[in-house]
């Protein structure tokens, strides 16, 4: 009950409170990307003519500015990756820094943990994002800011003896930020 009270509230606090304060914000990302690796104990697979592994998310965070180019904050989502298929639900504290005083150039980077995974053999693990994005236009208090990033996904495999893995990914996201 607890979880689903804060994914509740992870998904409407920017839609009750950013209208309020210029230092709150939250936003909806889309991404899509190509897996490069998935490698570990159980399989080693690569990206390749045979082998098309990709990597899909959806996801909400909301975040707080510290100071004008610094913002801490908070998300949760859903990420699917492909061959072979794992669906996972993380949660994770973001962190965002505005190199520029136009604050239209954005670094970012998500540390997280895989609260839930698609298959009952598959334990998630630590999961990280680096991405740079560029800030499109403003409409009042929504923006639409495009990135590119990389993606690290940890998770183990147990079957008779524990086989961990890592999903190496690159991809594109599309931001609606409030």
């Amino acid at each position: 009950m607890k979880k689903i009270l804060l994914l509740i509230f992870l998904f409407t606090a920017p839609y009750l409170s950013s209208q309020d304060s210029k230092k709150l914000w939250g936003g909806i990302e889309i991404g899509y990307g190509i897996s490069l690796s998935d490698d570990g104990d159980s399989y080693n697979t690569s990206y390749g003519s045979e082998n098309k592994m990709a990597i899909s998310s959806i996801r909400g965070v909301i975040g707080y500015y510290i100071i004008p180019e610094l913002s801490l904050g908070a998300g949760v989502g859903l990420n699917s990756y492909t061959k072979p298929g794992v669906n996972i639900l993380p949660v994770w504290f973001d962190i965002r820094y505005h190199p520029f005083t136009n604050k239209k150039i954005q670094l970012n980077g998500d540390l997280g943990y895989t609260v839930v995974t698609s298959e009952s053999k598959q334990k998630g693990k630590l999961l990280t994002d680096l991405s740079i994005g560029y800030k499109l236009f403003n409409f009042k208090r929504i923006s639409l800011q495009p990135a590119i990033g990389y993606n690290f996904c940890n998770y183990s495999i147990e079957e008779t003896k524990r086989f961990n893995q890592s999903r190496h990914s690159l991809f594109l996201k599309i931001s609606i930020l409030f």
